[in-house]
């Protein structure tokens, strides 16, 4: 496969596999009002704990202009808590408040409830090869763009 086959063809799997994520998704974000990319943020803050602006960004892939916007409207909708840091006024920190949390605990369970029997009966298996897949990808890539860098 030369490379803009390939290329091609890992563009058109992250959109189908964007689309079906959203999918997914959409009843945890639509109890609660929210868009995908705002759900992805209380599930990333979530996983990982407080984030600067900056870092949340870089996780879900997102500038910080975006995200700094969704996350002033997650504040506003007491889902999130951001506060300026006392070091350097100019970095904003995000943090779940309990109402945020709650959503995330919510979202799980209704996630579970749908689909945890199928994906443990029929991919159990499959799912540490997806991942790894994945893996594989991300690391090709990060040598394609280290390659670009040398040149």
């Amino acid at each position: 496969m030369d490379f803009r086959s390939f290329r091609q063809n890992i563009g058109d799997l992250q959109r189908q596999i964007t689309d079906k994520m959203t999918e997914i998704f959409h009843p945890c974000s639509e109890k609660y009002g929210l868009t995908y990319f705002q759900y992805l943020i209380l599930l990333e803050i979530d996983a990982a704990g407080e984030h600067t602006v900056g870092e949340l960004g870089r996780r879900v892939n997102m500038d910080s202009g975006n995200i700094s916007s969704m996350c002033k409207k997650l504040e506003k909708n007491g889902y999130v808590m951001r506060k300026r840091s006392e070091k350097d006024e100019r970095v904003v920190k995000i943090s779940l408040t309990g109402s945020g949390k709650a959503c995330v605990d919510d979202g799980n369970h209704i996630l579970d409830d749908k689909y945890g029997a199928f994906l443990k009966d029929d991919f159990r298996d499959g799912m540490s090869e997806i991942v790894s897949g994945l893996q594989m990808l991300n690391l090709l890539l990060s040598k394609v763009l280290l390659h670009e860098d040398v040149q």
